[in-house]
């Protein structure tokens, strides 16, 4: 059992709780994953801590989207407080380095050292004698190195916030004299330094229908997407030309390709790739070049389908089709698993164009968690199927 004994907590809402979701399922009973207070209709509550690495050296945190920390490396905690109008509380943090089951046989164990969080009163306005009873949602950063000697592979980080805030303060075991939460994060250690992402290759040629782009790019982690910029002079104006964000979607290594259809006859083309990462940070690569040498060929198309855009999204995003005749359409949306979240449309329609939007609800009215969907648009013979990300 970590800790020695369960750790627990008096929970209220109107008084002090860790990110947005409150943890009212009890006392953490030591599972594997972490998560055996979580219970409650499958809600993850354990969601007040963000972890950030910056594994480049550069100075910039970018989230992380696994639970491996490397010995060696410096990491970023945010936190997130939520607490009720003129109260206050302790957070502290403990990182079971030695894999021993015991939070804080070491003094770096301690990553956050009983650190005090207050929510005065405050007057509704000038004037005013009367107090207003506000929440706050109070965020700090914080910043822990992984030591040189670690324990086993698994491992668990402790968070606890308690509106106790006399005595010794706060510890890692047994139930809380306040109102607060506990959230416990699974973590994996490990002593390789991970691969800066990176790219290996890109190149331009001329396909059957357009110029046709292809790159390698290693250790996507860290990615969102690419752009593909074109302009017709090596040193011109260089503009995007996929309608939407190419995600990061497949195992490392990858490669992606692109063909550029908007093209003119006896022309050079000049491309650039613009890669985003998780922090908004933009790299670009190239110039690549290509001619193009042929006409463009017309190709009659029963069906159009625009992918999503945006894309990436964060509440809506939008999807349009040209129908040239009446049929049978259906328009889905699964999640990575494959499992089914909305249909949009199954039914019968008539020639014509339509627009629709998606506002990240599931077919029972709830929003779906951050991640990575797939769209599937089917009528008559033809199907297109797609993927976008929702980010919150």
């Amino acid at each position: 059992m970590y800790g020695g004994r369960k750790p627990g907590e008096a929970v209220d809402a109107t008084r002090a709780y860790l990110g947005d979701m409150v943890d009212t399922e009890g006392v953490y009973t030591g599972s594997l994953a972490a998560d055996a207070d979580d219970n409650n209709d499958d809600t993850n509550d354990e969601d007040g801590i963000t972890f950030y690495h910056d594994y480049n050296n550069d100075g910039i945190w970018v989230e992380k989207t696994d639970n491996i920390f490397v010995s060696n490396y410096t990491y970023q905690i945010k936190v997130t407080v939520n607490l009720g109008s003129g109260y206050s509380a302790l957070l502290a943090g403990w990182f079971d380095f030695s894999a021993d089951g015991i939070f804080g046989n070491f003094d770096n164990e301690i990553i956050i050292n009983n650190d005090l969080f207050q929510n005065g009163l405050g007057k509704t306005q000038p004037g005013d004698l009367s107090l207003a009873k506000t929440a706050a949602t109070l965020t700090r950063y914080y910043t822990f190195t992984v030591p040189d000697i670690v324990g086993g592979d698994y491992t668990f980080i402790r968070f606890r916030l308690d509106t106790y805030t006399e005595g010794g303060g706060l510890l890692s075991s047994g139930f809380g004299a306040g109102y607060g939460e506990v959230e416990d994060y699974y973590a994996t250690l490990d002593d390789t330094p991970p691969v800066s992402s990176q790219l290996t290759s890109f190149e331009a040629e001329q396909s059957e229908k357009g110029i046709r782009l292809f790159w390698n790019y290693e250790n996507l982690q860290n990615l969102v997407g690419f752009n593909v910029l074109r302009s017709v002079e090596e040193a011109g104006q260089y503009n995007q030309i996929n309608k939407s964000l190419l995600l990061c979607l497949e195992p490392n290594p990858q490669s992606f390709t692109f063909t550029d259809y908007d093209i003119l006859k006896n022309k050079n083309y000049f491309y650039k790739l613009e890669a985003l990462d998780l922090n908004g940070k933009s790299t670009l690569y190239g110039p690549v070049c290509a001619a193009w040498n042929t006409g463009i060929e017309e190709i009659p198309e029963n069906y159009k389908f625009v992918d999503n855009y945006p894309n990436p999204f964060n509440s809506n995003t939008w999807f349009e089709y040209v129908l040239a005749s009446a049929g049978h359409v259906k328009l889905r949306i699964y999640n990575i698993k494959g499992e089914l979240v909305r249909t949009l449309v199954d039914s019968h329609q008539s020639k014509g164009s339509y627009k629709l939007k998606w506002n990240a609800e599931n077919d029972r009215g709830r929003f779906v968690p951050t991640g990575i969907y797939i769209y599937q648009f089917q009528c008559g013979d033809y199907d297109k199927t797609g993927r976008m990300l929702y980010m919150k």
